[in-house]
C-alpha cells in the first residue's frame, strides 16, 4: 500500500483504502476507491494484497468497524 507521503505521478489519483475487519480485529479485506477525472474506480483486494476476495462472497464480510464494537459496553 502506498504511504500518504509518497509521490503520485501526474494524471493518477490516490487510492482510499477501507480495510475489512472481523470482531477479533484480523483484517479480512482491503475495499479500495479511486477518483479520477473519469469517475470512481472501485475494487477489493485480500490481506496480502492480492486482488479480489479469493471466492468470498461480499455478503459474508464483517459489518465495516465491528472490531470497534468489542470496547463499548453491552
Amino acid at each position: 500500500m502506498s504511504s500518504p507521503s509518497s509521490p503520485i505521478p501526474a494524471g493518477h489519483a490516490r487510492a482510499t483504502r477501507y480495510r475489512i475487519r472481523d470482531a477479533s480485529g484480523a483484517l479480512v479485506a482491503v475495499h479500495c476507491r479511486q477518483d479520477g477525472p473519469d469517475g470512481k474506480r472501485l475494487w477489493w483486494e485480500q490481506p496480502d494484497g492480492t486482488p479480489g476476495l479469493g471466492g468470498l462472497p461480499t455478503h459474508r464480510l464483517p459489518l465495516y468497524g465491528i472490531e470497534r464494537l468489542r470496547a463499548c459496553p453491552p
